[in-house]
Parts: structure tokens; sequence; C-alpha cells
């Protein structure tokens, strides 16, 4: 072993005695933590996509997903949370596929509209594009086609792996989510 393995091997093996560790605010009680968590989320910026699935009769059927987590496998694969509950998810599992338009800085109504579950959604047609079998947004900064490979299930979320079977992107600046809005990526301050 090298002088440079062991020492990686030793910087990742090395454990923190309790003292050493940096100092924490008390430990606040469960709704406070609630509360803290989703402010802390909140400021982790991330894309914002739509999510969407082979139309049955004349249904848009979809939803607003931030964030996209790519997966670091061999095979290109992302995950998608889910509400147990969804249509979407219903559809997801029944076709095996879905794809994901991720959004320009310019594509938020698209984004609103699409995170509103149960509204009629036809007026939105002209925005999408179905020549690939599962609409896909017009113009979208990029789109992910993938196959629903597997699933699980965390409380009253299931997490939807996709094994990505085609992508297209253009060079465009992304819609993003931050401290609960959707901005430009240019505006993430405020």
């Amino acid at each position: 072993m090298t002088t440079m393995q062991s020492a990686r091997k030793s910087q990742r093996s090395r454990h923190v005695a309790p003292e050493q560790r940096m100092p924490t605010d008390p430990a606040p009680t469960s709704p406070d933590l609630s509360a803290a968590f989703r402010r802390t989320m909140g400021r982790l910026a991330s894309t914002v996509g739509v999510l969407t699935v082979a139309r049955h009769g004349g249904d848009l059927q979809g939803m607003t997903v931030s964030p996209i987590v790519r997966l670091p496998e061999a095979e290109p694969s992302l995950a998608v949370a889910f509400r147990s509950d969804t249509r979407t998810l219903a559809q997801v599992m029944a076709n095996g596929a879905f794809a994901i338009s991720i959004l320009r800085d310019d594509q938020a109504p698209i984004a609103e509209a699409m995170s509103r579950p149960g509204e009629d959604r036809t007026h939105l047609m002209p925005l999408f594009d179905e020549s690939g079998g599962i609409p896909v947004v017009r113009e979208a900064l990029a789109v992910i086609w993938c196959d629903a490979r597997e699933s699980f299930v965390l409380s009253n979320t299931t997490m939807v792996v996709g094994a990505v079977q085609r992508v297209e992107v253009r060079d465009d600046n992304p819609l993003i989510h931050f401290r609960g809005a959707l901005r430009p990526l240019g505006q993430l301050d405020g």
C-alpha cells in the first residue's frame, strides 16, 4: 500500500471522539425539530421538474417534482419521491414508465399548475408534446425518459427508481426551488 493510499484509508476510518465534535444547540423538541428541519432543507436549492405518464383518455397525468435524485449506479438511474396515495404514482406503477421534464427558468407557471392535484389540466396540453408516447413539456431544459425499475415505501412516501432510457438536453437556465419558492437560478437571494 502506498503512503497516499494509507493516508486515505486512515482518513476514512478516523473516528471523532464526542468531545472533538462541533458544538450544537440543544436538540429541539419534536415539533420544533420538524420546523427546523423543513427550514434547513428549504435552504437546499434544487431543480424543478414535471413528471408525467402516458395519457389515458383526455387526462394529463403528472406532478411537479423537486428534488430529483441521481443515483450512483452503473446504469443511469434516478429516484423520485411520491406521496403514497397519489394517482400519478398509481399510473407510474401501472405503466412502468414515466418522463421528467426539467423546467427552464421561465416555466414556473407550468410547475405551479402541475403541483395542484385534482385540477383540470386540459388547458395545459398545448404546452406539452406527446410524440414519444408520454407527454413532455415543450422546450424544457431537459427531458429524461425512464422505466420504473423498483419502488420502496417509507412511511407515507414511495420512492420510485427510474432506469434512464433516453435524455434530451438544451442549453438554458433551470428553474430552482429555494426557500419555499420557485425562482430563476440568478435570483436565489431572498
